[in-house]
């Protein structure tokens, strides 16, 4: 029985099948695979994986939408965790100016209620150290006046040293009603004494408009943002506005109304306070009473 010899067409179309499969294996199978590997990558969350197909085919274009879609899930996610730690930090502020806010309300010294507010904004704004100028209007539209400069520093700075400082770049505070932000070495202030790497201030201003005041967050690692500007500025101004509030009641509730003297309450509570020394140390006691 004879063997038939295979014809040229039969070879070609052999040929052709083998060079089809190689193409379609090495070209189309392998595209595949590549964005079947990166898709699922996308899916476990692996949002920065990227398809790298370069043709002008169907697979190139296909490999371009993947990589949008990857990117636009990226820009998503990242805005996400923005946002949830924006929001973290707003329900931090908000528990520490509550907390502050219940410790000021329980009467205590407005020292005490002042420097424990440096405290929980130096906490608020991750700083170093803060500070804040007190100023008072005696009379409507006059010139406020410099009163106390609280800080957190461990050096005493003398008062000399806080009207030069005052007197500096914080007046401009004020009198613009503008905070102010720096991120560069600013030297020492004063001289010999805390190194300024940067600075923070905003301005503040009691409901009466009686009281003033410029708080200062200084020396954050890494500097402060527009962020940190808005935190200071929203915190501050309401734990300044409870302060003063407080300090007014606080007042009212111990001063004669006519003769701007501390009223009976307070003399009572003193008057007891002197009469248990005078018994603990065995010593005199005198009043003078006064018609006035």
């Amino acid at each position: 029985m004879s063997r038939r010899c295979p014809t040229a067409s039969t070879v070609i179309i052999f040929f052709g099948l083998l060079a089809s499969r190689f193409i379609v294996r090495r070209f189309i199978v392998k595209s595949l695979k590549t964005m079947e590997i990166a898709s699922n990558a996308i899916a476990r969350g692996e949002t920065e994986n990227r398809i790298y197909i370069t043709s002008n085919d169907e697979m190139g274009s296909l490999s371009k939408s993947i990589n949008i879609m990857a990117e636009a899930i990226n820009d998503k996610i990242s805005k996400l965790h923005d946002s949830i730690s924006k929001e973290q930090a707003l329900v931090r502020e908000k528990t520490i100016l509550n907390e502050l806010v219940a410790f000021i309300a329980s009467g205590v010294d407005i020292k005490i209620s002042i420097n424990t507010f440096l405290d929980r904004t130096r906490d608020l704004l991750k700083s170093e150290h803060s500070g804040i100028f007190i100023l008072e209007r005696i009379e409507e539209n006059a010139e406020p006046v410099l009163k106390n400069f609280f800080n957190t520093f461990e050096e005493k700075i003398p008062f000399d040293c806080v009207k030069t400082m005052f007197n500096g770049i914080f007046k401009a505070v004020l009198k613009n009603n503008t905070p102010l932000m720096q991120n560069s070495l600013m030297g020492n202030v004063p001289a010999t004494h805390l190194e300024i790497k940067n600075m923070l201030a905003v301005p503040l201003i009691s409901m009466d408009k009686k009281l003033l005041g410029i708080i200062a967050v200084v020396n954050k690692y890494g500097g402060f943002t527009k962020d940190d500007e808005n935190t200071l500025s929203n915190f501050s101004i309401q734990a300044f506005q409870v302060i003063t509030i407080q300090q007014e009641i606080i007042y009212r509730a111990t001063t004669d109304g006519l003769t701007g003297l501390n009223n009976h309450r307070v003399f009572m509570e003193k008057f007891e306070v002197e009469v248990e020394r005078s018994r603990r140390y065995s010593r005199d006691l005198s009043i003078l009473m006064i018609d006035i």
